[in-house]
């Protein structure tokens, strides 16, 4: 079992390169900076996701190349979709 984004063996590298790589499209970048942020409990949400990416977009590039960082956009796109993340999760507990 995983703990974190970065100790998930399986989706480790892929996270990072997809989070650094100007090769994805900026929806599954901002969909793996949120992976890279997110407490356990969304990250379990998002892996299922994150195992479809990955077998659709294997890394082309070596980890550790020199890409753009991050820009506002991007951030606030991450931060976005872990907001959603938050609110379902809270509809759901007050629902249940």
């Amino acid at each position: 079992m995983f703990s974190f984004p970065y100790t998930d063996p399986e989706l480790a590298d892929w996270i990072r390169w997809a989070c650094e790589s100007g090769e994805v499209p900026m929806f599954i970048r901002a969909i793996a900076v949120a992976a890279s942020i997110a407490d356990l409990p969304h990250y379990a949400l998002l892996r299922p996701v994150l195992l479809e990416l990955m077998r659709e977009r294997p890394p082309t590039a070596a980890l550790g190349n020199s890409n753009p960082p991050l820009n506002p956009d991007e951030r606030q796109a991450a931060t976005t979709i872990g907001w959603i993340f938050g609110v379902v999760e809270a509809r759901q507990h007050i629902c249940s």
